[in-house]
């Protein structure tokens, strides 16, 4: 999708507040769709365009609900963090 100039900066200048809001977002989310969020992040920071900030950023916004998730569940907080790791990234067959 193209977007002119113009309007590109608009969204930008619509961003900035929003990016800047320190405001603590309350959440209610089950634990097998945070568990989802943090792989779906884990593998999102792997993408060869994403810059080194917003990877940093990704992670620590996985890494909160990573913590809640460890906190309920601890045995499964060791596979979650391999997800972090790429040596244990299994190939699938399709």
């Amino acid at each position: 999708m193209n977007i002119d100039p113009a309007t590109e900066a608009q969204h930008l200048a619509a961003l900035v507040p929003m990016m800047k809001d320190e405001h603590p977002l309350t959440v209610n989310i089950l634990v097998r769709d945070a568990w989802m969020l943090v792989a779906a992040i884990q593998l999102s920071t792997t993408a060869p365009n994403i810059g080194d900030s917003q990877r940093k950023w990704m992670t620590h916004v996985a890494k909160q609900f990573q913590g809640a998730i460890d906190a309920i569940y601890p045995e499964v907080g060791q596979i979650l963090e391999m997800g972090w790791h790429r040596e244990f990234d299994v190939e699938r067959d399709e």
